[in-house]
Order: structure tokens, then C-alpha cells, then sequence
């Protein structure tokens, strides 16, 4: 999932809908394809993934988050969709919607997958994958290039980035929200090493965004599902049986086709891109028809099994001392671009504040 491009201050974003509210940001846009280039250090890297100016009220408000159950207590109860037993521990948390209380207070991050390679993502920092932001079908500004880009008959090449180019501005970037940065090589969790155990739910997020690759390992199909580990979303995927690879450059060599002539029904990569993401592609409809069809929408196909509020078995380490079921299946709203549970929690518009 992970595209060529810059690390710049994430603007508080919303859905294609209007729900959810701006965040703030600083800094200007850059240009489209810069800093975030290639096997080496790319030019201004450093100082683009850094961007020490956020770095203290990021860490106010985490440390707040973390400390008081009381200051996300109505924002977690949107999230589930009623009053969890036990708090959710914020600082187990790796996802946040951008409703959370006092988002203005701070400005989250934009990065790109060559940060952490150089150590330049600390654990802690509030981020968000500026390269999948970039790819949205709203970039676009040429309906009719968006409309092939979205029907799967052809997405990429010049025609492609001149328009991303010239439609392209920092304000314009959307996210429905950001990640804790809680990958540590040096205290790695569990989860680095072992992953997801089968047969779990497990929480996640997707985003709408135009297919540019053609690697049978990396394209997003109808057959091969691409999510982010996403702990704290309320949006809920089965691993099932499940494959487990690190991938810690970004290459793994199983395809959803591949592991599903195996017998598994996701794979994970645990530490993409040294620990930038955690990734699982769902396979189950690799032996389905159609299912080598791009697909670009946030809501994944019909026979991807997704729930809401707190299903059981699960793997939600912000949830351990919860002892608590409920919940059922999701329906996305193909109206908004990221994986939600339509008139189930977490709905798009009850994540405002």
C-alpha cells in the first residue's frame, strides 16, 4: 500500500461526507513526489519526518490521553457503541479518529514509509501515511481519468501524476484520523514478533485510493484486501487462519493467491517497512470470481467479514481488562472514504464531537 511521497503536517480530516471535523496543521505543501524517493536518503528526509515544532504538544496530548480514562471516555463510547466494562488503555491504543477531544490542540504528522528506515518515526509521534492520502480518487481532478482509475481499466503513468500534480495541495490531503507511533525496535510488543493469533477479531482501517501498482503481491483486488492494524477504530476483521511475515523492507513473496492455495485467509506483515505500518490482506476471495478486479473502495467486498463493537474472540491489547461481547456485522457506507460500520458505531457522523 505504501506509494512514493513527502512526510508533511497532517490537516484534520474528514469523509468525502460532512462528518467529522478539521484538525489543525502547519507547514506548506510540498512538492508531489519529493523527499520520499528511492533506496537512499532521499533529500530533506530529515527535517520532513521529524518536524520537531508538533513534537510537544503531541506528546501533552498523548500523555493526557493516556493518563485520564476520563478524557475519552464519551469519545471511546462512540467508538464501541456503549459504556466499556473496563476503560480502553489509550496507551495500547495505535488508532485515533479525529474526533477525539482536544484535537485542535495539536497537529498530527504526514509521513512517509522511508521515516522510520532512518530512524526519523519515533515511538510516540502522531502520524498519518501521506502516500495513501495523495492516491484518493478526490485528487483527481480529470473526471474522466478518475472514473478509469476507479473501474479498475488502467490507473498510472504520466497522465496519471500530472493530474495528482496539478489538482495536488496540502490542504486538500484528507484522513480520518491518525496513528501512535508504538513500534520500538528496542521494546518490541508481542505483537512484532508473534502477530495476531488465529481466529481472532482484530481491529483495523482501510481508505479509498487509486491502484497504481501492478505486483501481484502489493495490487489491492477484489481477491487480495489490504488493511492497517488499527487498534482502537471499533471496525473489526476475522484473521482467521492466518500467514505471518515480517516484511520488514516491504517485500514479502506471498500473494492472497498464493496463500490461499495454502489454506490461510489473511497474512500479515508485521513490520512493514521497519515497523512504518502493520498490514493484513485479507484472501479470501483470492479463489473467487473476479478476483483479480482492482478495487479501490474504502468499504472491502461483501465477502470480507467485518463487525462492530466488541466481538469475540479478539486481539484488542487497549481492551484486555474488558470482559465484555456485543456487536454484529458491519454495513459499510460506500459514501465514505474510510471503512466504517454505517448505522452501526462507529458511525461517520456520531464521531463528531
Amino acid at each position: 500500500m505504501m506509494l512514493v511521497a513527502a512526510a508533511l503536517l497532517l490537516h484534520g480530516v474528514r469523509s468525502d461526507r460532512a462528518c467529522g471535523r478539521r484538525g489543525p496543521f502547519a507547514g506548506g505543501a510540498a512538492p508531489y513526489r519529493a523527499y520520499c524517493m528511492g533506496d537512499r536518503e532521499p533529500p530533506k528526509l530529515r527535517e520532513n519526518c521529524l518536524r520537531p515544532e508538533v513534537e510537544p504538544a503531541q506528546a501533552a496530548w498523548l500523555d493526557a490521553a493516556e493518563s485520564s480514562g476520563a478524557l475519552l471516555r464519551d469519545y471511546w463510547r462512540r467508538v464501541y457503541g456503549g459504556d466499556v466494562p473496563s476503560p480502553p488503555a489509550a496507551a495500547r491504543a495505535t488508532f485515533f479518529w479525529d474526533s477525539v477531544p482536544n484535537r485542535t490542540s495539536f497537529a498530527a504528522q504526514w509521513s512517509c514509509y522511508q521515516c522510520p528506515k532512518y530512524g526519523y518515526l519515533a515511538p510516540g509521534r502522531l502520524w498519518a501515511p501521506v502516500e495513501e492520502a495523495k492516491v484518493a480518487p478526490a485528487m483527481l481532478t480529470d473526471p474522466e481519468l478518475r472514473a478509469q482509475c476507479v473501474s479498475g481499466k488502467g490507473c498510472g503513468g504520466k497522465r496519471l501524476w500530472r493530474d495528482l500534480e496539478r489538482g495536488y495541495g496540502e490542504p486538500r490531503l484528507r484522513f480520518p484520523g491518525f496513528f501512535v507511533q508504538r513500534y520500538d525496535p528496542a521494546r518490541l510488543d508481542a505483537v512484532y514478533v508473534d502477530g495476531v493469533p488465529d481466529g481472532r477479531w482484530v481491529e483495523v482501517l482501510r481508505v479509498s485510493r487509486l491502484e497504481t501498482k501492478r505486483a501481484a503481491t502489493e495490487v489491492c483486488s477484489r481477491g487480495q484486501v489490504w488493511f492497517w492494524r488499527a487498534a482502537g477504530s471499533g471496525v473489526w476483521l476475522d484473521v482467521g487462519k492466518s500467514l505471518r511475515r515480517n516484511a520488514t523492507d516491504g517485500a514479502h513473496a506471498e500473494s492472497c493467491a498464493d496463500a490461499r492455495r495454502a489454506g490461510y485467509d489473511t497474512i500479515q506483515l508485521l513490520r512493514s517497512f521497519h515497523g512504518y505500518s502493520y498490514e493484513i490482506l485479507d484472501c479470501r476471495g483470492a479463489d473467487l470470481p473476479r478476483s483479480r478486479e482492482v478495487w479501490t473502495d474504502a468499504c472491502p467486498p461483501d465477502h470480507v467479514p467485518l463487525r462492530w463493537g466488541l466481538p469475540v474472540p479478539r486481539h484488542a491489547p487497549q481492551l484486555d481488562g474488558a470482559d465484555a461481547s456485543w456487536g454484529g456485522p458491519c454495513a459499510c457506507d460506500a459514501r465514505v472514504a474510510y471503512a466504517n460500520c454505517g448505522a452501526a458505531p462507529p458511525r461517520p457522523c456520531d464521531l463528531d464531537p
